[in-house]
């Protein structure tokens, strides 16, 4: 099984902990009370009335772009979103003057978030070393916040395949977060997560799958059972099994975890966002897909045609789900005249 993205990019709990605390207090009550996209035309709204009235390089007009920004990311409008962003930052680095205060820090993460789901990896790998050095000056390089820049340095890293610079970052933010935070902080969980992708990105199979069910185990005794972080460790996880060389477990044992444990995403995922959800959507057709390579290819591509349908009435035909998902439904068609798994 590998079909393509992961269901929350970025990281939800960085985007949770890092960018939505920037926005303001007014903007958060509305983007709770009518969604994301409701909520960014009205915030669109008043980021044109902030610039009629206080001029577009002002203070109040940042403020309303940056809440306009926040808004559109989370109605899955990255482009809008960096285009808002990066009007901030222009707005923060006139004021700061070049002396790379805190005030920087915030509009430096949040264009970096949006330019990786443009897959503008070089470009957000810069905003964060930049982001890194402002909290490194200011708190210190152990802060909460400079735990989660360090993630999102590595998780960038990784992208762009500099995996063992990336694993190195990433062990240092688990080893800081671990310490000051906690084994059970999501920051920790993350950085375990993303340092065993690397791991697995490198064919270090044995070892990202040992800290794959690790980290999943620490995700489960510091969570609910339907929390939606326990998304990503149940999926990589079953990444990390489908992935490996034969061993010494049979395959068919193999492909009978990698369908539970895609079966327990899609539920947790189901029940937090919702069965219409893109990203529920998503990870049906990767259960399908496993269920297919696991020998019910019928019921498989089954279930992969109806989320192709039901993705065509949720996200734009460009999105990256779209695409993933018709490369597992090529994939199950294949296997019609391919002979038999190990």
């Amino acid at each position: 099984m590998e079909n393509g993205q992961p269901p929350l990019k970025p990281r939800a709990d960085l985007v949770n902990e890092l960018m939505i605390p920037t926005a303001s207090e007014g903007a958060r009550g509305l983007m709770a009370a009518l969604g994301p996209a409701k909520a960014a035309y009205k915030l669109l709204l008043a980021s044109q009335a902030a610039d009629r009235e206080h001029g577009p390089e002002s203070r109040e007009a940042a403020g309303a772009a940056n809440d306009m920004g926040v808004a559109f990311f989370l109605q899955d409008n990255a482009r809008s979103s960096a285009e808002a962003f990066g009007r901030v930052l222009a707005a923060a680095e006139s004021e700061d003057g070049g002396a790379g205060g805190p005030g920087l820090r915030g509009p430096l993460v949040n264009l970096g978030i949006s330019l990786i789901e443009l897959d503008s990896h070089a470009q957000a790998l810069a905003l964060f070393r930049r982001a890194f050095a402002v909290e490194e000056a200011g708190p210190g390089p152990e802060s909460p916040e400079a735990v989660g820049i360090r993630i999102l340095v590595g998780t960038t890293l990784s992208a762009t395949g500099e995996y063992g610079e990336a694993l190195e970052v990433l062990d240092a933010a688990a080893e800081i977060s671990r310490r000051t935070l906690g084994d059970g902080h999501k920051f920790t969980l993350s950085a375990e997560d993303e340092a065993a992708v690397a791991l697995l990105n490198t064919e270090e199979y044995g070892r990202a799958q040992e800290r794959h069910r690790a980290n999943l185990e620490a995700a489960e005794k510091a969570m609910d059972a339907s929390h939606p972080f326990l998304i990503l460790p149940l999926t990589h996880l079953a990444e990390a099994l489908s992935r490996a060389p034969a061993g010494e477990r049979p395959l068919t044992e193999v492909r009978g975890e990698v369908v539970a444990l895609l079966r327990r995403a899609y539920e947790v995922s189901a029940k937090s966002f919702g069965k219409g959800s893109r990203h529920t959507i998503w990870l049906a057709s990767n259960l399908g897909l496993a269920m297919a390579e696991r020998g019910d290819q019928a019921g498989g591509e089954r279930i992969i045609r109806k989320a192709q349908a039901d993705l065509a009435r949720t996200v734009n035909q460009s999105h990256p789900y779209v695409r993933s998902v018709k490369k597992a439904l090529v994939r199950v068609q294949s296997m019609r005249n391919a002979p038999r798994g190990r």
